[in-house]
Formats: C-alpha cells, sequence, structure tokens
C-alpha cells in the first residue's frame, strides 16, 4: 500500500509599499489556515521591521497572559547579514533561507 504524503505550500504576501496592509493580511491567513487544522509556519523576509514577527510574538503573549488555547505558528527568523561585500552578504542570506 503505498503513503499518501502531503507536500507543503507557499504563500507569499508582498508589497513594496510599506503600510499596504501585508502583515495583517499574512495574519489572517495563518489564523485561517491554524483554524482549518493545518500544521502553519511563517518566515518573515522583512528583517529589518520584523511586523509579522513581533504581530505573532504580541498574539504569543497574549494567549499566555490569559490561558487561552488558541494555535500559534511555528516562526523561523532569518538574520540580515553582517558582512559589508553585498555578494557575500546576498550569498550568506540566500545560504541561511535555504538552511
Amino acid at each position: 500500500m503505498e503513503e499518501h504524503r502531503s507536500h507543503g505550500h507557499v504563500i507569499a504576501v508582498g508589497n513594496q509599499k510599506g503600510g499596504a496592509g501585508k502583515s495583517t493580511v499574512a495574519m489572517h491567513v495563518i489564523v485561517a489556515l491554524m483554524r482549518m487544522g493545518r500544521r502553519t509556519g511563517v518566515l518573515d523576509l522583512d528583517v529589518r521591521q520584523r511586523s509579522l514577527t513581533r504581530y505573532i510574538e504580541n498574539r504569543a503573549r497574549w494567549i499566555a497572559a490569559r490561558g487561552a488555547h488558541l494555535p500559534s505558528p511555528q516562526i523561523l527568523e532569518l538574520q540580515e547579514s553582517a558582512l559589508r561585500s553585498m555578494d557575500e552578504a546576498e550569498a550568506e542570506e540566500a545560504a541561511a533561507l535555504r538552511a
């Protein structure tokens, strides 16, 4: 009997303009998927502002403070390279993303 394996999906929410609602839209999609019972992970690619990461951290604090039983996504954080060479920094960041 062949085992059925489910593959992950990637949903990207992006816009170059700040304040367009990217983090809010992403959070609503995340919560909807979790409420549907989907295992959900988050990768916030805005390593400077971290809006979505902070949104999720605030949610986790709220859940902990109230003892609520709400799902939380797994969040993976990338760090901005400190290398001064653009080529080396991009290579380092690409390797971190692949890992």
